[in-house]
């Protein structure tokens, strides 16, 4: 190997330690660096389309991904399901019809393929992979058929066509449950929806390990806020607790737990979480962030605190109610109290 074509490679190695490491930002710089040394790499570009999906430049990774599929239509189906997630409507239900075409050709291939060959361990996870991957494309276009299509001719029917044939893949897939949750939902079939997310919860609190969550944040989220409107929730509640484990600085999963606390009647428990939730917001922000970082956590805390007071409104005879102390007149002050205008905490200069 000459060093001219080791240099993308040395490139991309350097940008895999820093992905690995969350550093996204950092990794893009890499890889376009190494796209711009080697611009016909489609496994560079998809993997700088990866980096570019986690920092949320989503034209950039849009770009990219097109570039990809220019170079090489037919390696990959993956490729083409990242991109029918950055597109919507009839544009994104061709694209996953593409990836899932895709998909199923290279099931056939290894089916016929059979137990004979002396495939990799690699090859083998890759293979087993696949009715994961064709039941995760077939419910994104149950969830497409509900949002961008749900206009289209006979769209109830096809949210149901796609979220069987999800399950005929992967008989206990999330992401199945989830879009068929979804669906009994909009059927106004509570009793069934609320069958699939105590399924669905179940795979949830037991995914914890080592290495993370194996159903995506999004749809855990989701999940919780679904098992609140069945009228769920306390198991809702310990999905957005242990959400908050992983992450205690997570507004929207703040706001949520205290909204389900709420739901429960339980108003005390609902200000104890907000109050709780800006305090560590607050931490947050004296722990040098970006500015970016920063703004964000500031917004997060008006925002909690906007719930806090929305909350004491509905609830007048709780005095204090995100303070977790005193009676209506005074003394125990409340959230609304130890903040400033910005967010942020008035009595510390370095802030």
């Amino acid at each position: 190997m000459d060093a001219d074509s080791a240099r993308p490679d040395a490139l991309v190695a350097k940008a895999r330690e820093l992905y690995d490491r969350f550093e996204y930002a950092m990794a893009a710089r890499f890889l376009q660096r190494a796209v711009s040394l080697a611009p016909s790499r489609a496994d560079i570009i998809d993997f700088l389309a990866d980096a570019f999906i986690e920092t949320e430049a989503l034209e950039e990774a849009k770009a990219a991904l097109a570039r990809s599929i220019e170079l090489a239509p037919d390696a990959h189906a993956e490729k083409w399901l990242k991109y029918a997630q950055l597109h919507e409507g009839a544009a994104a239900l061709e694209l996953y019809q593409r990836g899932l075409a895709m998909l199923r050709a290279e099931q056939s291939r290894t089916a016929a393929a059979g137990s004979a060959s002396a495939a990799t361990a690699a090859a083998a996870a890759a293979t087993a992979a696949i009715p994961r991957q064709i039941a995760n494309t077939c419910a994104a276009v149950a969830e497409l058929y509900m949002t961008d299509l749900c206009d289209a001719a006979e769209a109830e029917a096809q949210c149901d066509r796609w979220v069987s044939e999800a399950f005929a893949a992967d008989a206990a897939n999330p992401s199945a449950l989830f879009a068929l949750a979804n669906l009994r939902l909009c059927q106004q079939r509570p009793a069934d929806a609320g069958g699939a997310l105590l399924r669905l919860a179940e795979t949830i609190l037991a995914s914890e390990s080592k290495d993370g969550f194996t159903v995506p944040k999004a749809m855990r989220i989701g999940t919780a806020k679904m098992l609140v409107e069945v009228e769920q929730f306390e198991i809702a509640a310990e999905i957005l607790k242990q959400e908050l484990t992983a992450d205690d600085e997570d507004a929207d999963v703040i706001s949520h737990l205290a909204q389900c606390a709420l739901a429960m009647g339980d108003v005390g428990n609902a200000s104890a979480v907000l109050k709780q939730g800006v305090q560590q917001l607050q931490a947050a922000c004296g722990k040098g962030p970006t500015a970016e970082r920063l703004a964000r956590l500031k917004e997060d805390i008006a925002d909690l605190m906007l719930l806090a007071s929305e909350l004491r409104e509905r609830s007048p005879g709780s005095a204090g109610i995100v303070s977790g102390g005193g009676g209506g007149g005074g003394g125990g002050g409340d959230a609304m109290d130890v903040v400033g205008e910005d967010g942020m905490e008035e009595d510390d200069p370095d802030l």
